[in-house]
């Protein structure tokens, strides 16, 4: 959420699928492509588009730049069925026009968090949302008054499926509205206190009495209106119900039979309550339309102020329902970088693994050898010992000359020269395996090296990327220093000081980021990094000339002469980089190789022959191409591939 954002509304409920419903998610996103298709003309409301940049994550804009939507997923691995969705909708809403003072209101930007997870074979999951609104940063005017609390259409429209059973609690949310004191059992006295007693509720309880006039305190369906499907809306049915609820009323709990009641979940086998009877109701009422804020905001349209009240604490500040913390964009994103550094991680394991075992290996076998050479080393000394004994005793001359002496020397030798060759290997493998242990010992301290720079890595992009989203859409002057200072120095010092190439997708996280930063400016094909070898520093530099130098150049009242030219003569563009808009003779006479500098970008087809090279012809980590085309009607860069030179002629001909 934006840090200077207002909350406007929170929930969290859970989905059942219908046998008959086999994509959960997809139903979901469906009905978010309706409620903001519907809101929006100009959102794009295609099928393919909806599921390949929604719901299997990434990235989806309006013609007119007014809707951003931006989507993540995270699927378990072992095909359990498990996954973390969430999407971040946010809506530019023009200021208008205050006649009164003559000057123009401040725009409003909306942002509505959407986050799905799932679980089982069974495909249970929980959805939370939370929408909030900030206006235009360092407007120096009026804005708009609060928006009237209401429920997001999107809650209604995902609630009322037909094949997505919802509860909260284990209680439907066709029931948050409930009559009890009844005869039956779900609605009688007796089952109404036993859920206000219910350890594991973790939903709250309004119960609306009646005053003395018969009537009901709070109006049902404003009161649902606002808070839906955040707490169990109770009012007694008639007027024995209310004296069969007094009756049973458990010692424990009070209740304002003429006012209002509120049961929070219970901790432990305390109920949290609190309540106010008619009398202070109205006391409350009085002020609020006399004194309060809300009636200058919305005048004879203002809520009933209780009903303000109870949707402060119950439709906004929702912490009491919130086992865990609500799913938003940034969690599955570090969740899936969890998952990529784990496999990682585990992959350096089994590296480390494999190094032990051929160690152990090793050393098995060294000792199986050492033990031969022993019994061998044992033998040799038996046949020298008899030798020498045979000598001694020189039982005859003829003896000592005799086959049975020369046989025992024959074997001695061969025992020596065996020993020898043992010993030799015993020595190798010796060695083999003090180069194992050591290469086992370097795998484990580059794992943990390579997990701690990763960390560091994620941790200060992730910081820098906040600041300049911040910075990109300040005005003044100390704002736009620092926004240059993070693109040109720290980002790149960044990149070029750890070791990034072990950082899975930083080409792609570098290209994303310059497209958050510079929506306005640049919009870049989803495969146009298929084949990138572009070291980061580099890569980084590129798209920031782009973003800034290159654009300057195609975008109106920029100066003249040829953009070559110009680009040469900007004072803060890298002397590598050049541009060059045309091709060769030769290659722009082959049809096919044409086609490949062809894109299609919303509906149209461009040329994207013109690029922003550095380096030679060798396609290496030290050389970049960046091949794009200008698109008059949206102002921006159109962006078709990022890394290797396009095949030309030359290329082709060194290929044959």
């Amino acid at each position: 959420m934006h840090q200077g954002a207002e909350l406007f509304y929170k929930c969290r409920f859970q989905t059942a699928p219908t046998p008959d419903q086999t994509d959960p998610l997809w139903a979901i996103v469906n009905q978010i492509r309706g409620w903001m298709c519907g809101k929006h003309r100009n959102l794009p409301n295609s099928n393919i588009l909806w599921t390949k940049q929604v719901k299997y994550g990434g990235y989806l804009t309006s013609d007119d730049a007014d809707v951003h939507i931006r989507s993540v997923i995270c699927e378990a691995d072992d095909g359990s069925g498990d996954l973390k969705w969430a999407c971040r909708i946010e809506e530019l809403i023009k200021g208008g026009w205050d006649s009164t003072i003559g000057t123009r209101l401040a725009k409003q930007t909306w942002t509505t968090e959407i986050g799905y997870r799932q679980s089982g074979e069974e495909r249970k999951g929980e959805v939370s949302i939370i929408t909030s609104y900030y206006n235009e940063p360092r407007f120096i005017g009026r804005v708009r008054p609060p928006v009237l609390p209401n429920v997001p259409n999107i809650v209604r429209r995902i609630t009322d499926l037909n094949d997505l059973r919802c509860n909260v609690s284990e209680m439907p949310i066709d029931d948050m509205v409930l009559g009890v004191g009844g005869s039956s059992f779900n609605n009688s006295a007796m089952m109404f206190w036993s859920r206000v007693n219910d350890p594991g509720r973790e939903y709250p309880i309004i119960y609306v009495g009646v005053d003395e006039k018969d009537e009901r305190t709070i109006d049902l369906n404003e009161l649902d209106g606002v808070i839906f499907p955040n707490a169990l809306v109770c009012y007694p049915i008639d007027a024995d119900a209310e004296r069969r609820l007094m009756e049973t009323r458990p010692s424990n709990i009070y209740c304002q039979w003429n006012g209002v009641s509120v049961y929070f979940p219970p901790r432990g086998t305390s109920v949290r309550q609190n309540g106010f009877n008619a009398r202070k109701l109205e006391s409350i009422r009085k002020d609020e339309w006399e004194n309060g804020a809300s009636k200058i905001w919305w005048g004879e349209d203002m809520p009933d102020p209780i009903v303000i009240m109870l949707r402060r604490a119950l439709g906004e500040d929702v912490t009491f329902s919130e086992g865990e913390d609500l799913l938003t964009l940034e969690k599955v994103k570090f969740e899936l970088d969890r998952k990529r550094y784990q496999n990682k991680l585990e992959s350096a394991r089994l590296r480390l693994t494999d190094a032990l075992d051929a160690a152990e290996r090793s050393k098995k076998r060294l000792a199986d050898m050492r033990a031969e050479r022993d019994a061998r080393k044992r033998k040799q000394d038996e046949l020298q010992a008899s030798v020498d004994h045979l000598i001694t005793t020189r039982i005859s001359a003829d003896l000592s000359e005799s086959g049975e002496i020369r046989k025992l020397n024959d074997i001695l030798a061969a025992t020596k020269t065996k020993a020898s060759s043992l010993q030799e290997e015993v020595e190798r493998l010796e060695r083999e395996v003090e180069d194992a242990l050591d290469l086992a010992e370097k795998a484990d301290e580059a794992r943990v090296e390579t997990a701690r720079e990763l960390r560091e890595s994620r941790s200060e992009l992730y910081c820098l990327s906040e600041q300049l989203r911040s910075y990109r859409y300040g005005e003044n002057s100390e704002s736009n220093e620092s926004l240059n200072c993070i693109l040109t120095y720290a980002l790149p010092n960044l990149f070029s000081s750890t070791n990034t190439r072990d950082y899975p997708g930083i080409d792609k996280d570098i290209v994303h980021m310059f497209e958050c930063v510079y929506s306005d400016r640049i919009a870049v094909m989803k495969d146009a990094l298929k084949d990138c070898v572009t070291n980061p520093r580099l890569l980084w530099q590129g798209m920031l000339c782009m973003c800034t130098a290159v654009y300057d150049i195609y975008s109106e009242d920029q100066g003249t002469g040829s953009p070559e030219k110009r680009l040469k003569e900007q004072p803060n563009v890298p002397g590598q980089f050049e541009l060059a808009l045309s091709e060769g003779k030769n290659t722009k006479r082959n049809p096919k190789l044409m086609r490949l500098r062809q894109i299609t970008y919303d509906k149209r087809v461009f040329d994207i022959t013109p690029h922003l090279k550095s380096g030679g012809g060798k396609d290496d980590e030290n050389s970049l191409r960046i091949y794009y085309c200008w698109d008059q009607l949206t102002g921006k860069l159109i962006i078709g591939h990022i890394g290797k030179h396009l095949l030309n002629d030359t290329g082709l001909t060194n290929k044959l």
